[in-house]
């Protein structure tokens, strides 16, 4: 299964987790983060830190955990976790928002009273706060560059997965080697990390995600033939022009809802099988803005 990786500041994660001492702390998969926290000195000295592989933990907890962190998590939340956590406990975990490269957030999870999880929090994804990484995300890229220059250009979309590597490179080819650009119609700044979150939330038909040499990585529209990027401060677009008009048409829905953010929205987990899935209320939209691939 795809997993995700936890991308938290310190101070962050210890903020999330709220620990006092006499917690009981189980950490899940430690080799990915091995010496990076010392979690005992916040419990002590009558709390306890438990650390165990996923693979390691049973399905009928001995004891149950006041709180929880994993490193890295599946692109659902186990059940077997959320059964390792008392009611009334916390659990911090990566969170995939949709199947697309760096589409990554922390969920703050809370247990009701009946053992049922509930998203408190949920922060914001890494997309548009900082330069695409120098080489492609591990997962979900469907197609990756490596330019003259040294700098990675990369794609990710839903449609593309499963597809042969050149169906995504030759949309790639369409910004490499005919690019049109021009400023960004919200900027950049926290307008457009509302909008990703927003996009990652809705997932809209065609949706990707890319990284676009030393750009910010960004939020976009693909379709056959037609891509159009948002990176940083900047609107990239090559090919015909359904994807550049879809990406505009995502930007006057968003700003029709209110501009929302992804906290804004309404994050819960449904129970599926043995795990649960994040999913999202929406809000109301005065219209419908058509899906491009109609």
């Amino acid at each position: 299964m795809p997993s995700v990786s936890l991308k938290c500041e310190l101070a962050d994660l210890l903020e999330m987790l709220d620990l006092r001492p006499g917690h009981r702390l189980l950490e899940i998969n430690p080799q990915d983060a091995a010496g990076v926290v010392e979690f005992g000195r916040f419990v002590d000295p009558s709390g306890a830190v438990v650390s165990l592989p996923a693979g390691k933990l049973g399905s009928a907890p001995a004891v149950r955990y006041d709180r929880l962190v994993a490193w890295s998590a599946p692109s659902s939340l186990p059940g077997e976790w959320v059964a390792h956590v008392a009611p009334g406990g916390l659990a911090v975990v990566p969170v995939l928002l949709a199947p697309l490269a760096m589409a990554e957030a922390v969920a703050r999870i809370r247990l009701d009273p009946d053992g049922r999880p509930e998203v408190t929090d949920l922060s914001t994804t890494p997309l548009f706060t900082r330069a695409a990484p120098g080489e492609p995300p591990e997962r979900f890229v469907d197609g990756a560059v490596l330019r003259p220059d040294g700098r990675w250009w990369w794609i990710s979309a839903e449609w593309l997965h499963g597809r042969d590597h050149g169906v995504a490179v030759d949309l790639l080819d369409l910004l490499l080697h005919r690019p049109r650009r021009r400023p960004s119609p919200i900027g950049a700044g926290r307008d457009t990390a509302h909008l990703v979150g927003y996009l990652l939330a809705r997932r809209p038909d065609g949706m990707l995600t890319a990284g676009l040499g030393d750009l910010p990585a960004g939020i976009g529209c693909a379709l056959p033939g037609s891509l159009a990027v948002l990176a940083g401060d900047s609107l990239v677009s090559g090919g015909t022009p359904e994807a550049l008009d879809g990406l505009l048409d995502w930007i006057t829905e968003w700003r029709s809802a209110g501009r929302p953010a992804l906290t804004d929205l309404w994050p819960r987990l449904t129970p599926r099988r043995d795990t649960w899935e994040l999913e999202f209320g929406m809000p109301e939209l005065p219209t419908q803005v058509p899906s491009p691939f109609a």
